[in-house]
């Protein structure tokens, strides 16, 4: 148990620093969605082949080879627990990127030709036009701050984890789950 307190420790900085992530975001969105307009998500492509061209950039917010050690070994290597937490985790990462998509779809106007029927490419970049907005500068530098920094220490998590074994140290590594002809087992 004592070798899985640094990774306690940094699941609890984490942690605070994902409450941050959230306040930050969440007055943000108070501050922005005022200003939205909800006509312009009409321009985007929301059709299948693009979500499939988009799902690059959800799986780096995944990052699973670097999220599911680390999972594992803070839900003690139980499979029920862990499938909760990665589907939990995966829901909230999706719905932030299509809200955060959507709010900055919503918030930034398009060119003449949008207005024409044409489509129209955006006439500002989405985070210039929130960083403009009084106030939001500070609440958007934390926001990139704390995912910044949670990504940095979930790398060096997975580093860690990697390094010890998988959390094998403690009795509680990827060998005891995979069992006797496991990658920790005589077999593997």
């Amino acid at each position: 148990l004592a070798a899985l307190a640094p990774t306690r420790s940094a699941a609890a900085l984490s942690g605070v620093l994902t409450a941050g992530f959230v306040a930050c975001l969440g007055a943000t969105c108070a501050r922005a969605l005022p200003l939205v307009c909800c006509a312009r998500l009409a321009r985007a492509d929301w059709s299948a082949a693009a979500a499939w061209r988009a799902a690059p950039t959800l799986l780096q917010l995944l990052v699973f080879s670097e999220a599911v050690p680390t999972i594992c070994v803070l839900c003690r290597m139980e499979k029920r627990r862990t499938r909760r937490a990665l589907a939990i985790g995966t829901l909230a990462l999706l719905l932030l990127q299509l809200s955060w998509s959507a709010l900055g779809l919503a918030l930034v106007p398009s060119g003449a030709a949008a207005l024409a029927g044409g489509g129209g490419a955006l006439v500002a970049d989405p985070l210039a036009a929130l960083m403009a907005l009084p106030g939001l500068g500070v609440l958007l530098r934390g926001v990139g701050a704390c995912a910044v920094t949670t990504t940095v220490l979930g790398t060096n998590l997975a580093l860690l984890s990697f390094f010890k074994g998988g959390g094998e140290e403690a009795g509680e590594g990827l060998g005891a789950v995979e069992g006797a002809g496991g990658a920790g087992g005589a077999g593997g």
